[in-house]
């Protein structure tokens, strides 16, 4: 009886699995990592686009100067 009773046991944790709730949450849980997982590229991309601002602010102040994005020698 207990052999039959532990194959009872994993049969209903192999049916919990894919009870739709259970797959629901996974998803929710999944979208839920993806969009903080946006939002953290969101902040890192504003960290280093301001890092840029004061380093060209920095070297402006030096006399470089700059055509849109990158640094152009005095000729």
């Amino acid at each position: 009886m207990p052999h039959h009773n532990s194959i009872q046991i994993i049969s209903d944790q192999i049916t919990q699995v894919h009870l739709p709730g259970v797959l629901l949450e996974r998803k929710k849980e999944r979208k839920r990592k993806k969009e903080r997982k946006k939002e953290r590229k969101k902040e890192r991309k504003k960290e280093r686009k301001k890092e840029r601002k004061k380093e060209r602010k920095k070297e402006r102040k030096e006399g470089r100067k700059y055509n849109n994005t990158t640094y152009v020698p005095e000729t």
